[in-house]
């Protein structure tokens, strides 16, 4: 804790440009968050930032100033800077077979036997995640509202935290969240680098969501961060969604 309150003002420096912070803070951010994939290190923040702020943690956080170069900082690696180019490639390809022996709130799905349904997948993680939690709401909505018509919603966890991985935790934080639908646990992030770290270059979110329609085919991918009722991002996402269901329905 004492390293990230330590390296934090160092961000904030006038005339800094966004992607050699980036650049500059990936090692130890990624050391802070123990993860092994460079990927994964914008996400990490979203982790790291909310513990900082637990009680009992160092008192360089209780500062108000600090509070504003908290918000600069998640500003800044946080915003999103992704354009289409960037994985295009992926849309309108079939989309792999996952690999998943642990599954929440479901007996064992394959992406095969899925067919002619709509897929919805949501990468997750926690306890600490406020994309994922700001995120959820729209998840549970379009899994209750949908499902009847043909959509499958599925999670998939990706542990970030260095306490081991156990079912059991999965299954606390989906019951705090109030998660229903399935949740695939993606042990060692084999699916996330298969479906997305791996075949995108310099991918940076982990918080993915793909939409896959009835033939199996990616039709729509959101690169990360999160979808709130009212917003464009979830509004798309919806419109998408519900045409996915009705070409599944009519063939048109």
């Amino acid at each position: 804790m004492k390293e990230i309150c330590g390296k934090i003002p160092r961000l904030t420096k006038e005339g800094t440009d966004l992607r050699s912070v980036q650049r500059e803070n990936q090692g130890w951010l990624r050391e802070f968050g123990g993860l092994n994939h460079p990927c994964a290190v914008r996400s990490t923040l979203h982790d790291a930032v909310p513990s900082l702020t637990k009680e009992g943690n160092f008192i360089c956080i209780c500062s108000k100033p600090l509070w504003c170069i908290i918000f600069l900082l998640i500003t800044i690696l946080c915003a999103p800077l992704y354009s289409k180019s960037d994985y295009e490639d992926l849309l309108h390809t079939k989309a792999l077979e996952w690999t998943v022996t642990d599954w929440i709130n479901s007996s064992p799905l394959t992406l095969s036997e899925l067919r002619g349904k709509v897929v919805l997948i949501k990468w997750w993680t926690g306890p600490y995640c406020p994309f994922c939690q700001a995120t959820a709401p729209a998840l549970k909505e379009w899994y209750k509202t949908y499902r009847d018509s043909g959509l499958v919603v599925i999670g998939f966890y990706h542990h970030k935290t260095n306490k081991p991985l156990t079912i059991d935790h999965v299954k606390q934080l989906a019951e705090e969240m109030e998660i229903g639908y399935p949740i695939a646990i993606d042990r060692d992030w084999q699916n996330l680098k298969k479906w997305w770290l791996d075949r995108v270059e310099n991918a940076r979110f982990t918080s993915i969501t793909f939409l896959i329609d009835a033939t199996g085919v990616i039709r729509y991918i959101f690169p990360g961060g999160k979808y709130l009722k009212g917003d464009e991002n979830y509004s798309e996402l919806q419109s998408e969604i519900e045409k996915q269901l009705k070409i599944a329905k009519t063939g048109n």
